[in-house]
């Protein structure tokens, strides 16, 4: 987490068009690779940059354009909440959810 910061995916010639996995990792990081190469995908919810502090606009940006969101009922169900949706909502908004 230390050097989160320090990595850029396009130094690592990540490209528009890649599947890159965000783990958890820096919460500003994480923000920053999700919107380094479109699509995302999300291997946990928890990964997802919707904290409190963040706000519901961040997690939608966040989740802009992922292809897939794997979580607990209970993690989709925060996520939802989060961002002032319904949780089907939120399923429909990512093609491959789990």
């Amino acid at each position: 987490m230390a050097q989160a910061s320090t990595v850029s995916l396009h130094d690592l010639d990540v490209r528009p068009g890649d599947i890159v996995i965000i783990a958890p990792n820096d919460p500003k990081a994480m923000s920053r690779f999700a919107g380094d190469v479109r699509p995302p995908a999300f291997p946990t919810s928890m990964t997802l940059p919707c904290n409190a502090q963040d706000g519901p606009r961040r997690a939608r940006r966040g989740l802009q354009g992922a292809k897939v969101l794997a979580g607990n009922d209970y993690e989709f169900g925060m996520m939802a909440e989060k961002m002032g949706i319904a949780e089907k909502e939120l399923r429909r908004r990512t093609p491959i959810t789990s």
